[in-house]
């Protein structure tokens, strides 16, 4: 949560971007930004009068370690058939989409959001 403090009452409150937080018109909005975002506020009191400030929110993406299969034949041989992702950190990982191809480069699966399950 983003906590501004202010000796004034504002009347307009605006942010800028208005991505990945939790409300644009509130003095204390949630943000979750999924890159390293530079937010701007302006204030705006009765009397017209404005003030801006701004906040960098620093994202550190770390590497996953993560070892993924680049074949596996899942013909019944007992040898490769299963493919299975290992991640060393599951709770931290994240896969928006997964998906396989064969040789050819024909899809051949897709899943969105995917947790190794």
């Amino acid at each position: 949560m983003i906590k501004p403090s202010t000796n004034f009452v504002p009347t307009i409150i605006t942010w800028t971007p208005v991505a990945n937080l939790s409300c644009t018109d509130c003095l204390e909005p949630t943000a979750k930004p999924d890159v390293t975002t530079n937010y701007l506020l302006t204030l705006e009191d009765a009397n017209g009068c404005t003030v801006s400030d701004n906040m960098n929110i620093t994202v550190r993406v770390e590497e996953a370690d993560i070892y993924i299969p680049t074949v596996f034949s899942p013909n019944g041989d007992n040898i490769n058939d299963i493919f299975e992702v290992v991640f060393h950190f599951p709770d931290k990982t994240k896969i928006n989409v997964f998906q396989i191809f064969d040789r050819w480069g024909n899809q051949l699966y897709e899943k969105s959001k995917w947790y190794n399950r």
